[in-house]
């Protein structure tokens, strides 16, 4: 009969939707518990880890078997696979470290190892080699693939872009949409605002596209903002174009926008942020609030901004909701960056 135990089980599944439908944790806590029952080891704790990734130790069932471990609580942790706790090397090393100062032993059924013996001891750190190694490999095969895919013009993943839909892994016009794209760079060689253009759009109901997340979540359909805007409005595949690490590939998919178009609208764009970053390299205001002060009536964040009136530059906070929407949008407005900076102090 083997010596007695006091154990920690920790259980881990990746994402929500395993987490959801039970995939696999049941069974797994089932099967380290009978494991248990055999070598007569008593279960103390069954740390349960539903939805999270081990790619590093922010989890909160982990967290708790730290303390568990610091608190004398359990002298074995029992897990299915090395990878349950860490895909890390560097992180398995110190989780293993922290383990063996506070004298508990790890034991791991898949690898069918536990670290009471030198030999043991070493299998973990050669298991934890091979696996890191795997996923390098496998992440630089990732790449392989996404590069080829640019060059064969193919949409390298994600959602598509508005004006787009997916359809055997290649980009398809949506013409309602493209109606969208055209009226955006139209109003932008007329307004060269992005803010400008993300109000005038969403004063005529026109709404960001619409998309269903991998979870099943609908997305988008909302306001315009300027980011959005600018998004648009930079990005070479509405000329026929896939972007992939810095370089344009010539597309399989049908352009949306022609290409003198999209050049006059970078060459503005270009124009716009040389004047911009001219301007704010002579701005002389220390803006103590910025990424403090929110709005009162929207909750969005203040953020500076300035106005030049009879030769006098003046600061002031603005609600970020009317600077990417448009002013007007929201009832916060601005204030007076002195003002609200001596009333703080």
């Amino acid at each position: 009969m083997e010596e007695f135990r006091k154990c920690g089980l920790y259980i881990r599944v990746s994402t929500e939707r395993q987490a959801v439908e039970g995939e696999s944790l049941d069974e797994e806590e089932e099967r380290l518990r009978r494991f248990c029952r055999v070598r007569n080891w008593r279960v103390i704790k069954v740390y349960r880890e539903e939805g999270k990734s081990a790619k590093d130790t922010n989890r909160p069932a982990f967290k708790e078997l730290l303390r568990g471990v610091e608190n004398g609580l359990i002298d074995t942790l029992v897990v299915k696979k090395l990878d349950r706790l860490s895909r890390s090397i560097v992180d398995f090393e110190k989780i293993y470290n922290f383990l063996q100062n506070h004298h508990v032993d790890l034991v791991s059924l898949h690898e069918n190892f536990d670290t009471t013996t030198a030999i043991g001891r070493a299998v973990v750190r050669i298991v934890m080699v091979f696996a890191q190694l795997e996923r390098e490999q496998t992440a630089e095969r990732t790449l392989d693939v996404m590069e080829h895919r640019a060059r064969e013009g193919l949409w390298n993943g994600g959602y598509p872009p508005l004006g787009y839909d997916l359809k055997d892994g290649k980009l398809i016009v949506n013409p309602e949409e493209a109606r969208v794209v055209k009226l955006i760079f139209e109003k932008y060689l007329e307004f060269a605002s992005y803010t400008r253009v993300a109000k005038w759009l969403n004063e005529h109901g026109y709404k960001t596209k619409e998309f269903i997340s991998r979870r099943g979540k609908k997305q988008g359909g909302s306001d315009f903002t300027d980011t959005y805007i600018a998004r648009v409005l930079k990005h070479p595949v509405y000329i026929g174009k896939i972007k992939y690490k810095g370089k344009l590939y010539e597309g399989q998919h049908t352009p949306i926008i022609d290409e003198e178009t999209f050049n006059l609208v970078q060459e503005i764009i270009k124009c716009n942020y040389k004047r911009t970053s001219s301007v704010k390299r002579q701005i002389k205001h220390n803006f103590l609030l910025e990424g403090l002060l929110k709005c009162g009536v929207c909750g969005a964040f203040m953020t500076p901004t300035w106005a030049k009136s009879k030769g006098r530059r003046y600061f002031y906070y603005e609600c970020t909701t009317n600077q990417h929407k448009g002013r007007g949008t929201c009832e916060g407005g601005s204030v007076r960056a002195d003002l609200i900076e001596n009333l703080v102090w």
